[in-house]
């Protein structure tokens, strides 16, 4: 949750609609997709099933730079948080005096920026997980049939392309 909101911020502040974050983020329901694959044939056999630019990003991504702030943070989360019993005494805590403490952190995550925005935005997802992206690109389109999204920070405006968007449509 804590990337999804991350990424969600970063973009939101960049100029993305909420609706083109989510959507690639996950309304799109691809990530469930893309997760059911690496089930059926393993995190790297999959990606052969993803476009060349999608397979050079994701590869390009797992060798670049210094990944240990991840490798720290999964470390302190595995001994801080776990091995050490911190969380579950605090669990152990907060249910016994009832569920008033994750009441009020889910009340929290609710109230947030980001959950409004899915909320609005998930009622326009059709059961195959399609959206209405006529609200989300251009109404012009590239000759390579790409769907054009406009991000706009200001008075300025740029063409961002999203390929995967293309995959949105039924």
């Amino acid at each position: 949750m804590v990337t999804f909101r991350t990424a969600y911020e970063v973009l939101h502040q960049t100029g993305f609609s909420d609706e083109a974050i989510l959507y690639e983020m996950y309304l799109s329901k691809e990530p469930a997709e893309v997760f059911e694959r690496i089930a059926e044939q393993g995190l790297f056999e999959q990606l052969s099933l993803h476009s060349h630019t999608s397979q050079y990003g994701q590869l390009r991504a797992l060798f670049a730079g210094d990944s240990s702030w991840l490798y720290e943070k999964f470390r302190r989360v595995l001994h801080d948080d776990i091995l050490s019993g911190r969380f579950a005494r605090e669990w152990s805590d907060v249910h016994a005096k009832g569920a008033e403490r994750l009441e009020q952190i889910r009340a929290e995550a609710l109230a947030s920026e980001m959950a409004r925005a899915e909320a609005l935005h998930r009622k326009s997802v059709h059961p195959c997980g399609c959206a209405a992206l006529a609200s989300m690109h251009d109404t012009s389109r590239r000759s390579d049939k790409t769907p054009v999204l406009v991000h706009r920070a200001g008075n300025s405006s740029c063409e961002k392309i999203f390929a995967s968007f293309v995959d949105l449509y039924c």
